[in-house]
């Protein structure tokens, strides 16, 4: 009877000292041993939080604190600091995707373009000139920070209520300069394309009054001058 209290006690002294891993003072030689008591009591992924932070403090030779304790820290509040320095990590780099998603979506939206004039010029046979095209002439702002160096998008003329009457796809460089303290700069644009007196909507653009048209730039993506790409 004796040697059975004896042996719930030994259990007991046991179970006590493997419940308590996670309030002992973390030791680099007795890590070994500790991380499979402690992989019992917390998720695989708190102990590889736990494991990779004390061996990297194991290779640098550190030792680990909390910034106001200069003893060493117990597994148990390791954890929780790693936990902690984890979370408001990992809300770091949410806020700094919400801001390059903002910007992104600003650069996007930020080049207007006021069209000055729209003819058509006239095919030239003695200059082997054979088709009819459209020129467009305008002048583009850039209301955002960044100058831009090269525009891949869409040109939309519209009428006065918004209805696309024609639309164009353009990849062009230009230097755009970024807006100043007084506000955007105009850069002077020139595009054509061609012209087909067949086609009934460019018929009708051809004959519609400049004052009733209206320009508009629908961007794909844009390369800045320091060669970065902002795509939609």
């Amino acid at each position: 009877m004796k040697n059975h209290y004896l042996n719930i006690v030994l259990i007991l002294l046991l179970t006590s000292c493997a419940g308590d891993v996670m309030d002992k003072q973390y030791s680099y030689e007795t890590f070994e041993e500790d991380i499979i008591e402690i992989r019992k009591q917390i998720t695989n992924e708190q102990a590889d939080l736990l494991e990779r932070a004390i061996r990297l403090a194991y290779k640098e030779k550190l030792n680990i604190t909390d910034g106001t304790n200069s003893e060493m820290m117990t597994y148990r509040s390791l954890l929780h600091l790693l936990e902690k320095s984890q979370k408001e990590y990992l809300l770091k780099q949410e806020e700094e995707r919400r801001f390059e998603e903002m910007k992104r979506l600003s650069m996007l939206s930020s080049l207007h373009i006021m069209m000055l004039s729209l003819q058509v010029r006239k095919s030239n046979l003695s200059s082997s000139d054979f088709r009819d095209y459209f020129e467009f002439s305008g002048y583009i702002s850039n209301t955002s920070q960044y100058d831009v160096k090269a525009v891949n998008g869409t040109l939309h003329i519209t009428d006065l209520f918004d209805n696309v009457l024609k639309s164009i796809d353009l990849s062009f460089t230009l230097d755009i300069p970024a807006k100043t303290s007084a506000g955007a700069l105009f850069t002077k644009a020139d595009f054509e394309w061609e012209y087909n007196r067949f086609n009934d909507v460019d018929v009708r653009l051809a004959r519609t009054p400049l004052s009733d048209l209206e320009a508009h730039l629908e961007i794909k993506e844009l390369i800045l001058s320091d060669g970065t790409r902002v795509k939609r």
